[in-house]
């Protein structure tokens, strides 16, 4: 399958890269109202819904009904690419599913899920509780298992049930089988674990499935992980696990596979937007980092999913 016709990967430290994202549906919010809504959530604690996060062209999906559980999983709403699905032959695909258990995309994570079959124009994947999950088969993505990754490679990984951005520590190979050792961060710390090569992507700074990007906006830089595209917009995973589409001439591959420097002046995410800031720590060799934005008073702390040299 080609990239034009699919493209797209991260929940892992924060539902997206660059934040968690955005999502294809029917209404559309800009940024502010999408940040404003959804802190307005998590104060009522409220469960985020899918206008709350909408940001920049972003759509969603509408809310699960009571009865949702009961009935296959559909992303009924979605007006991106479409095309016939086939048959893939990996035990486990990586795909744009809701984060809860009712259907509703309102909020989704990029995640390794078990493939079923493909269906029409989706391709159906069982969950964890084995009840079947419809997704359109653009955004479902077979990938080969990396190879010829070293120290220091930048990855996006399966961590945590969704996916999540990290650095390869080491590679092991025992009786013909390896083992990716890597270093990701979580929570705002630290963390490592250990992955089969079929579940790790090696990032290029590319338009690829899974590259972290900025998105160029009327009043900024948004920033998110690629999912889909075609020959005029493109689709990504962005703030509070929204999807967005945006003018396939606005979306850049962040420059996040070589680790950054103390004192380098880069792109961040602060505040859910990428910003001008300096490099104040650079955390496990690039990891993440400590950044000082240049109007805040104090550092934030981002992984390398959320940070990139000025794009234009």
């Amino acid at each position: 399958m080609s990239f034009k016709h699919f493209a797209t990967v991260a929940l892992g430290v924060s539902l997206a890269a660059c934040g968690a994202s955005k999502h294809a549906g029917p209404s559309e919010a800009t940024h502010e109202q999408a940040s404003s809504a959804a802190s307005a959530a998590v104060t009522a604690g409220a469960a985020l819904s899918a206008s709350a996060m909408a940001t920049g062209a972003a759509t969603t999906a509408p809310s699960a009904t009571p009865d949702a559980a009961a009935r296959p999983c559909h992303f009924a709403a979605w007006a991106g690419p479409k095309f016939d699905a086939k048959a893939l032959t990996a035990q486990k695909v990586w795909a744009l599913v809701p984060v809860g258990l009712d259907c509703d995309y309102g909020v989704a994570k990029l995640a390794m899920e078990s493939y079923g079959r493909p269906a029409g124009k989706e391709q159906v994947l069982v969950a964890f509780d084995q009840k079947e999950m419809f997704v359109p088969a653009a955004l479902v993505q077979s990938v080969e298992p990396a190879k010829k990754l070293k120290k220091g490679d930048a990855v996006m990984a399966d961590v945590a049930a969704a996916s999540g951005y990290g650095r390869v520590v080491e590679v092991v190979t025992t009786e013909g089988q390896s083992t990716i050792k890597l270093k990701y961060m979580w929570g705002g710390s630290v963390s490592d674990t250990a992955l089969e090569p079929s579940a790790v992507i090696k990032l290029d700074d590319k338009l690829s499935f899974g590259a972290p990007i900025g998105v160029k906006t009327d009043d900024g830089w948004d920033c998110g992980t690629l999912l889909v595209m075609d020959e005029k917009a493109g689709w990504y995973l962005g703030f509070a696990g929204s999807l967005n589409k945006a003018d396939i001439k606005n979306i850049k591959p962040m420059k996040v596979s070589k680790a950054y420097k103390k004192g380098d002046k880069v792109w961040a995410k602060i505040m859910s937007r990428l910003n001008p800031a300096t490099v104040v720590e650079v955390l496990d060799g690039g990891v993440g980092y400590k950044v000082r934005g240049e109007k805040e008073s104090k550092d934030e702390t981002v992984g390398l999913e959320d940070l990139t040299s000025p794009l234009k």
